[in-house]
Protein backbone atom coordinates (compact mmCIF):
# COMPACT_ATOMS: atom_id res chain seq x y z
CA UNK A 1 0.00 0.00 0.00
CA UNK A 2 1.55 3.41 -1.16
CA UNK A 3 2.46 5.52 1.66
CA UNK A 4 1.01 9.46 1.05
CA UNK A 5 4.58 11.92 2.30
CA UNK A 6 3.12 15.09 4.29
CA UNK A 7 4.72 17.99 2.18
CA UNK A 8 4.51 20.66 4.92
CA UNK A 9 4.10 24.56 3.04
CA UNK A 10 7.18 26.49 4.03
CA UNK A 11 6.00 30.00 5.96
CA UNK A 12 6.01 33.18 3.98
CA UNK A 13 8.56 34.56 5.14
CA UNK A 14 8.21 39.05 5.74
CA UNK A 15 11.61 40.62 5.45
CA UNK A 16 10.18 44.18 6.74
CA UNK A 17 11.25 43.52 10.20
CA UNK A 18 15.31 42.72 9.27
CA UNK A 19 14.95 45.62 7.04
CA UNK A 20 14.16 47.56 9.47
CA UNK A 21 16.78 46.36 12.05
CA UNK A 22 19.47 47.24 9.38
CA UNK A 23 17.94 50.53 8.41
CA UNK A 24 18.98 51.43 12.11
CA UNK A 25 22.29 50.70 11.26
CA UNK A 26 22.20 52.91 7.93
CA UNK A 27 22.57 49.39 5.83
CA UNK A 28 21.64 49.55 2.74
CA UNK A 29 18.76 46.33 1.44
CA UNK A 30 17.89 45.90 -1.87
CA UNK A 31 15.05 43.04 -2.23
CA UNK A 32 15.02 41.79 -6.26
CA UNK A 33 12.20 43.16 -7.48
CA UNK A 34 9.91 41.32 -10.65
CA UNK A 35 8.70 44.70 -11.36
CA UNK A 36 11.86 46.70 -11.81
CA UNK A 37 12.87 47.64 -15.31
CA UNK A 38 15.89 45.79 -17.10
CA UNK A 39 19.20 47.01 -16.43
CA UNK A 40 20.04 50.35 -19.15
CA UNK A 41 22.92 50.31 -21.26
CA UNK A 42 25.00 52.81 -22.68
CA UNK A 43 25.93 52.39 -26.75
CA UNK A 44 29.74 52.43 -27.57
CA UNK A 45 28.93 53.36 -30.51
CA UNK A 46 29.50 49.59 -32.71
CA UNK A 47 26.39 47.32 -32.72
CA UNK A 48 28.58 44.17 -32.73
CA UNK A 49 30.61 45.70 -29.68
CA UNK A 50 27.36 46.42 -27.62
CA UNK A 51 26.03 43.26 -28.45
CA UNK A 52 29.12 41.07 -27.13
CA UNK A 53 28.57 43.53 -23.98
CA UNK A 54 24.87 42.48 -23.19
CA UNK A 55 23.76 45.81 -24.59
CA UNK A 56 26.64 48.41 -24.27
CA UNK A 57 28.02 50.11 -20.91
CA UNK A 58 25.40 48.74 -17.98
CA UNK A 59 24.35 51.87 -16.11
CA UNK A 60 25.41 51.40 -12.23
CA UNK A 61 28.54 49.21 -12.91
CA UNK A 62 32.46 49.43 -13.47
CA UNK A 63 34.02 48.60 -16.84
CA UNK A 64 37.44 48.11 -17.63
CA UNK A 65 38.53 48.44 -21.43
CA UNK A 66 41.99 47.23 -21.86
CA UNK A 67 44.65 46.88 -24.70
CA UNK A 68 48.07 47.88 -26.28
CA UNK A 69 48.47 51.27 -27.91
CA UNK A 70 46.67 52.71 -30.64
CA UNK A 71 43.50 49.93 -30.09
CA UNK A 72 40.47 52.76 -30.36
CA UNK A 73 40.00 52.47 -26.09
CA UNK A 74 39.54 56.52 -26.04
CA UNK A 75 37.58 56.64 -28.84
CA UNK A 76 35.45 54.03 -27.67
CA UNK A 77 35.22 56.27 -24.58
CA UNK A 78 34.21 59.67 -26.43
CA UNK A 79 31.41 57.41 -28.41
CA UNK A 80 29.88 56.57 -25.17
CA UNK A 81 30.02 59.84 -23.44
CA UNK A 82 28.32 61.31 -26.69
CA UNK A 83 25.51 58.57 -26.52
CA UNK A 84 25.27 59.23 -22.96
CA UNK A 85 24.78 62.93 -23.51
CA UNK A 86 22.71 62.22 -26.56
CA UNK A 87 20.61 60.09 -26.14
CA UNK A 88 20.06 59.50 -22.39
CA UNK A 89 20.55 63.75 -21.33
CA UNK A 90 23.13 62.00 -18.81
CA UNK A 91 26.28 63.83 -17.23
CA UNK A 92 29.56 62.49 -17.36
CA UNK A 93 32.77 63.29 -15.89
CA UNK A 94 36.10 62.58 -18.17
CA UNK A 95 39.65 62.70 -16.35
CA UNK A 96 42.21 62.35 -19.12
CA UNK A 97 45.51 61.95 -17.01
CA UNK A 98 47.39 61.19 -20.60
CA UNK A 99 46.48 64.94 -22.22
CA UNK A 100 45.88 63.63 -25.58
CA UNK A 101 42.71 62.94 -26.56
CA UNK A 102 39.79 64.68 -24.32
CA UNK A 103 39.68 68.62 -24.37
CA UNK A 104 39.07 69.01 -28.05
CA UNK A 105 35.60 70.16 -28.42
CA UNK A 106 35.53 70.11 -32.22
CA UNK A 107 36.98 66.55 -32.53
CA UNK A 108 34.00 65.57 -30.21
CA UNK A 109 31.48 66.88 -32.26
CA UNK A 110 32.97 65.20 -35.20
CA UNK A 111 32.49 61.62 -33.34
CA UNK A 112 28.78 62.62 -32.81
CA UNK A 113 28.73 65.14 -29.64
CA UNK A 114 25.83 67.34 -29.64
CA UNK A 115 27.37 71.06 -29.91
CA UNK A 116 24.22 71.88 -27.84
CA UNK A 117 25.22 69.29 -25.08
CA UNK A 118 28.80 70.13 -24.48
CA UNK A 119 28.36 71.45 -21.17
CA UNK A 120 26.91 68.34 -19.78
CA UNK A 121 30.94 66.90 -19.99
CA UNK A 122 33.09 68.12 -17.36
CA UNK A 123 36.91 67.45 -18.17
CA UNK A 124 39.45 67.11 -15.76
CA UNK A 125 43.41 66.04 -15.53
CA UNK A 126 44.48 65.20 -12.34
CA UNK A 127 47.65 64.50 -11.41
CA UNK A 128 47.43 61.53 -9.21
CA UNK A 129 45.84 58.70 -8.06
CA UNK A 130 44.74 60.35 -5.36
CA UNK A 131 43.54 63.41 -7.08
CA UNK A 132 41.35 60.60 -9.27
CA UNK A 133 39.51 59.49 -6.83
CA UNK A 134 39.28 62.65 -4.64
CA UNK A 135 37.59 64.01 -7.99
CA UNK A 136 35.19 61.50 -8.46
CA UNK A 137 33.87 62.13 -5.11
CA UNK A 138 33.88 65.97 -5.21
CA UNK A 139 31.80 65.39 -8.77
CA UNK A 140 29.29 62.78 -6.97
CA UNK A 141 28.90 64.87 -4.29
CA UNK A 142 27.89 68.18 -5.99
CA UNK A 143 26.03 66.50 -8.82
CA UNK A 144 24.11 63.47 -6.99
CA UNK A 145 23.77 64.73 -2.71
CA UNK A 146 23.39 68.38 -3.55
CA UNK A 147 21.84 68.46 -6.89
CA UNK A 148 19.52 65.33 -6.63
CA UNK A 149 20.59 64.14 -10.23
CA UNK A 150 19.18 60.31 -9.40
CA UNK A 151 17.09 60.15 -12.65
CA UNK A 152 19.68 60.77 -14.88
CA UNK A 153 22.55 58.09 -16.27
CA UNK A 154 26.17 59.48 -14.87
CA UNK A 155 29.27 58.46 -16.75
CA UNK A 156 32.81 58.83 -15.19
CA UNK A 157 35.66 57.89 -17.41
CA UNK A 158 39.12 57.40 -16.24
CA UNK A 159 41.89 57.91 -19.11
CA UNK A 160 43.70 55.90 -18.28
CA UNK A 161 44.50 54.10 -15.27
CA UNK A 162 48.55 53.50 -16.57
CA UNK A 163 49.23 56.38 -16.67
CA UNK A 164 48.44 57.71 -13.36
CA UNK A 165 50.89 57.89 -10.51
CA UNK A 166 50.33 57.53 -7.14
CA UNK A 167 51.64 60.42 -4.52
CA UNK A 168 54.27 58.64 -3.68
CA UNK A 169 55.53 58.22 -6.73
CA UNK A 170 54.84 61.65 -8.06
CA UNK A 171 57.37 63.19 -5.28
CA UNK A 172 60.15 61.05 -5.61
CA UNK A 173 62.93 61.37 -7.54
CA UNK A 174 63.28 59.11 -11.23
CA UNK A 175 64.79 56.24 -10.30
CA UNK A 176 64.04 56.32 -6.51
CA UNK A 177 60.19 55.43 -7.94
CA UNK A 178 58.48 52.42 -5.82
CA UNK A 179 55.73 50.70 -8.23
CA UNK A 180 53.96 48.55 -6.25
CA UNK A 181 52.41 51.84 -4.86
CA UNK A 182 50.08 52.60 -7.44
CA UNK A 183 48.85 49.42 -6.80
CA UNK A 184 47.68 49.50 -2.91
CA UNK A 185 46.80 53.11 -3.70
CA UNK A 186 44.01 52.17 -6.29
CA UNK A 187 42.88 49.18 -4.26
CA UNK A 188 42.40 51.16 -1.35
CA UNK A 189 40.79 53.71 -2.90
CA UNK A 190 37.94 51.59 -4.76
CA UNK A 191 36.66 50.08 -1.24
CA UNK A 192 36.28 53.94 -0.23
CA UNK A 193 34.28 54.82 -3.60
CA UNK A 194 32.24 51.95 -3.01
CA UNK A 195 31.41 51.91 0.51
CA UNK A 196 30.46 55.92 -0.95
CA UNK A 197 28.50 54.30 -3.08
CA UNK A 198 26.28 51.86 -0.97
CA UNK A 199 26.20 54.59 1.62
CA UNK A 200 24.42 57.01 -0.37
CA UNK A 201 22.24 54.75 -2.31
CA UNK A 202 23.92 55.45 -5.77
CA UNK A 203 22.71 53.08 -8.30
CA UNK A 204 23.16 55.31 -11.86
CA UNK A 205 26.85 56.22 -12.09
CA UNK A 206 29.17 53.99 -14.40
CA UNK A 207 32.83 53.66 -14.00
CA UNK A 208 34.59 53.22 -17.02
CA UNK A 209 38.26 52.59 -16.42
CA UNK A 210 40.49 52.67 -19.68
CA UNK A 211 44.01 50.75 -19.37
CA UNK A 212 47.30 49.57 -21.08
CA UNK A 213 48.34 46.22 -21.44
CA UNK A 214 51.77 45.19 -21.85
CA UNK A 215 54.00 42.02 -22.07
CA UNK A 216 54.83 40.19 -18.73
CA UNK A 217 58.51 40.45 -18.08
CA UNK A 218 60.10 37.05 -18.83
CA UNK A 219 57.06 35.72 -21.12
CA UNK A 220 57.15 35.03 -24.52
CA UNK A 221 60.22 32.70 -24.51
CA UNK A 222 60.87 29.88 -27.32
CA UNK A 223 57.25 28.92 -28.78
CA UNK A 224 55.34 30.32 -25.46
CA UNK A 225 52.78 32.92 -26.05
CA UNK A 226 53.65 36.35 -24.65
CA UNK A 227 51.77 36.93 -21.52
CA UNK A 228 49.98 40.64 -21.32
CA UNK A 229 49.12 42.36 -17.79
CA UNK A 230 47.40 45.46 -16.97
CA UNK A 231 48.43 48.39 -14.58
CA UNK A 232 46.73 49.42 -11.32
CA UNK A 233 47.05 45.71 -9.90
CA UNK A 234 43.91 43.42 -9.56
CA UNK A 235 41.76 45.84 -7.96
CA UNK A 236 40.53 47.34 -11.60
CA UNK A 237 39.71 43.25 -12.45
CA UNK A 238 38.16 42.75 -9.41
CA UNK A 239 35.60 45.77 -9.18
CA UNK A 240 34.56 45.35 -13.02
CA UNK A 241 31.56 44.09 -14.34
CA UNK A 242 32.28 43.56 -17.39
CA UNK A 243 36.38 44.00 -18.62
CA UNK A 244 36.70 44.03 -22.59
CA UNK A 245 40.25 42.96 -24.19
CA UNK A 246 41.08 45.20 -27.68
CA UNK A 247 43.83 43.76 -30.22
CA UNK A 248 44.52 45.21 -33.18
CA UNK A 249 44.30 43.09 -36.08
CA UNK A 250 45.65 45.18 -38.86
CA UNK A 251 45.18 48.62 -41.51
CA UNK A 252 41.82 49.05 -43.59
CA UNK A 253 42.82 50.23 -47.30
CA UNK A 254 41.10 52.41 -49.46
CA UNK A 255 41.96 53.48 -52.91
CA UNK A 256 42.68 56.98 -53.63
CA UNK A 257 43.80 57.92 -57.57
CA UNK A 258 44.13 53.87 -57.93
CA UNK A 259 46.93 53.60 -54.53
CA UNK A 260 46.39 51.90 -51.78
CA UNK A 261 46.71 53.80 -48.24
CA UNK A 262 45.41 53.43 -44.98
CA UNK A 263 41.96 54.93 -43.75
CA UNK A 264 41.51 52.79 -40.85
CA UNK A 265 42.42 50.21 -38.51
CA UNK A 266 40.70 46.72 -37.70
CA UNK A 267 39.72 45.96 -33.45
CA UNK A 268 39.16 42.81 -31.86
CA UNK A 269 37.26 42.83 -29.29
CA UNK A 270 36.81 39.83 -26.82
CA UNK A 271 34.74 40.07 -23.32
CA UNK A 272 36.88 38.35 -20.68
CA UNK A 273 34.81 39.18 -17.88
CA UNK A 274 31.31 39.81 -17.99
CA UNK A 275 28.91 39.17 -14.70
CA UNK A 276 25.79 40.87 -16.79
CA UNK A 277 25.84 38.41 -20.16
CA UNK A 278 27.82 35.95 -21.35
CA UNK A 279 31.15 36.17 -21.48
CA UNK A 280 34.23 35.20 -23.59
CA UNK A 281 32.69 36.77 -26.54
CA UNK A 282 34.71 38.44 -29.38
CA UNK A 283 33.90 40.87 -32.20
CA UNK A 284 35.60 42.85 -34.58
CA UNK A 285 34.91 46.90 -34.95
CA UNK A 286 36.39 49.44 -37.67
CA UNK A 287 37.67 52.82 -37.02
CA UNK A 288 37.95 55.43 -39.44
CA UNK A 289 38.96 59.35 -39.38
CA UNK A 290 35.38 59.84 -38.12
CA UNK A 291 35.70 57.25 -35.52
CA UNK A 292 33.75 53.71 -35.41
CA UNK A 293 31.98 53.22 -38.34
CA UNK A 294 28.62 50.65 -37.42
CA UNK A 295 27.74 50.72 -40.80
CA UNK A 296 31.13 48.79 -41.62
CA UNK A 297 31.54 46.26 -39.49
CA UNK A 298 27.47 45.65 -39.93
CA UNK A 299 28.72 45.05 -43.96
CA UNK A 300 32.06 42.90 -42.49
CA UNK A 301 29.90 40.85 -40.76
CA UNK A 302 26.77 40.44 -43.43
CA UNK A 303 29.88 39.27 -46.14
CA UNK A 304 31.45 37.06 -43.14
CA UNK A 305 28.52 35.09 -42.71
CA UNK A 306 27.36 34.91 -46.10
CA UNK A 307 24.54 36.54 -45.48
CA UNK A 308 25.25 38.76 -48.57
CA UNK A 309 24.71 37.64 -51.56
CA UNK A 310 26.52 38.15 -55.81
CA UNK A 311 23.04 38.39 -58.30
CA UNK A 312 22.68 39.59 -61.93
CA UNK A 313 18.50 39.37 -61.39
CA UNK A 314 15.78 40.57 -59.01
CA UNK A 315 14.36 43.53 -57.25
CA UNK A 316 14.61 45.61 -54.66
CA UNK A 317 12.04 45.29 -52.47
CA UNK A 318 12.25 49.29 -51.02
CA UNK A 319 12.62 50.78 -54.76
CA UNK A 320 10.81 47.98 -56.99
CA UNK A 321 14.49 48.48 -59.00
CA UNK A 322 16.70 45.52 -60.44
CA UNK A 323 19.38 44.51 -58.23
CA UNK A 324 23.11 44.59 -59.05
CA UNK A 325 26.03 43.23 -57.70
CA UNK A 326 24.95 42.34 -54.21
CA UNK A 327 21.53 41.92 -51.78
CA UNK A 328 20.76 41.03 -48.41
CA UNK A 329 17.98 38.97 -47.49
CA UNK A 330 15.76 40.56 -45.05
CA UNK A 331 13.57 38.80 -42.27
CA UNK A 332 9.89 38.85 -43.96
CA UNK A 333 11.47 37.46 -47.65
CA UNK A 334 12.05 41.19 -48.31
CA UNK A 335 15.48 41.94 -50.31
CA UNK A 336 17.92 45.05 -50.12
CA UNK A 337 19.94 45.75 -53.01
CA UNK A 338 23.36 47.68 -53.18
CA UNK A 339 26.59 48.13 -55.59
CA UNK A 340 29.78 49.17 -52.99
CA UNK A 341 30.07 49.71 -48.81
CA UNK A 342 29.03 53.24 -49.83
CA UNK A 343 26.25 52.49 -50.94
CA UNK A 344 25.46 50.21 -48.70
CA UNK A 345 26.10 52.56 -45.59
CA UNK A 346 23.32 54.39 -47.21
CA UNK A 347 20.84 51.66 -47.38
CA UNK A 348 21.97 50.99 -43.45
CA UNK A 349 21.03 54.48 -42.63
CA UNK A 350 17.48 54.02 -44.34
CA UNK A 351 16.97 50.53 -42.77
CA UNK A 352 18.95 49.94 -39.68
CA UNK A 353 16.25 47.36 -37.96
CA UNK A 354 15.71 45.56 -40.82
CA UNK A 355 19.54 44.59 -40.98
CA UNK A 356 20.16 44.28 -37.54
CA UNK A 357 17.29 41.97 -37.21
CA UNK A 358 19.14 39.98 -40.07
CA UNK A 359 21.76 39.96 -37.62
CA UNK A 360 20.36 39.01 -34.38
CA UNK A 361 18.44 36.12 -36.52
CA UNK A 362 21.75 34.89 -37.66
CA UNK A 363 23.74 34.86 -34.19
CA UNK A 364 23.04 31.18 -32.28
CA UNK A 365 24.90 31.54 -29.12
CA UNK A 366 28.00 33.53 -29.39
CA UNK A 367 28.04 36.15 -31.48
CA UNK A 368 32.27 35.63 -31.61
CA UNK A 369 31.96 32.47 -33.91
CA UNK A 370 31.97 35.10 -36.93
CA UNK A 371 35.39 37.07 -36.45
CA UNK A 372 36.63 39.17 -39.50
CA UNK A 373 39.91 37.52 -40.82
CA UNK A 374 39.93 39.28 -44.19
CA UNK A 375 42.54 42.42 -43.15
CA UNK A 376 43.67 44.95 -45.62
CA UNK A 377 40.63 44.60 -48.33
CA UNK A 378 39.51 47.77 -50.38
CA UNK A 379 36.20 49.41 -48.95
CA UNK A 380 34.50 49.47 -52.29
Amino acid sequence: MAVKKQVKKGKDINFSDIIKELGKKDIQVQIVDKEKPPTQYISTGDYLLDSIMGGGLPVGKFVEVYGEESTAKSTIAQHTVNNLVNNHDGYALVMDIENSAWNFPERNIQLGLDPEKVDRVLYTSPTTVEEVFSTIEIFLDNLIMKNKVKDKPILIVWDSIAASSSLVEYEKDHGNIGYTTQARVINASHRKLIAFLNRNNIHNVSFLWLNQARKELGSGGGFAPAKYVTFGGKAPAFYSSIRVELKYRGAVQGLKKGVKHKVGIQVTAKVVKNKMNQAYQSCDFYVFAKGINKAYGIFKYLKLSNLIKDTIGGKDSSTGESCHKHYVSLLGGKTLCFTNFSDFSSQFSKHPKELLDVIKSSISGNIGDVISSIVGEDEN
